[in-house]
């Protein structure tokens, strides 16, 4: 796998922030700093199995959601920083193209 350009990065992280419902998981996640199982995370937003994996499969391919095994349980935390960073990394450069 290649390492991706801040350019890259920038993208996939956007493109992840992109749908309504990958939003209404990084929200509910973030009701849940020490992360949330993928049955309570399902039931929080109200999103039906199938398409909640495939919203975390987005989010997770941009390091904005991490997934760790516990026992029978999947546990999804939202990485802040990452969040945060994904938000802030284009803003500079577009001020100073304006």
């Amino acid at each position: 796998m290649h390492k991706l350009t801040p350019r890259q990065k920038t993208a996939r992280s956007f493109f992840a922030l992109g749908h309504p419902r990958r939003l209404k998981i990084l929200e509910t996640l973030a009701d849940y700093p020490r992360g949330t199982t993928y049955e309570a995370l399902g039931t929080a937003t109200g999103i039906p199995p199938a398409s909640l994996t495939h919203h975390l499969r987005f989010l997770k391919d941009a390091h904005l959601v991490h997934r760790k095994i516990s026992g029978p349980y999947s546990i999804y935390t939202l990485d802040q920083t990452q969040l945060s960073d994904a938000l802030q990394s284009p803003i500079p450069r577009l001020k100073r193209a304006a």
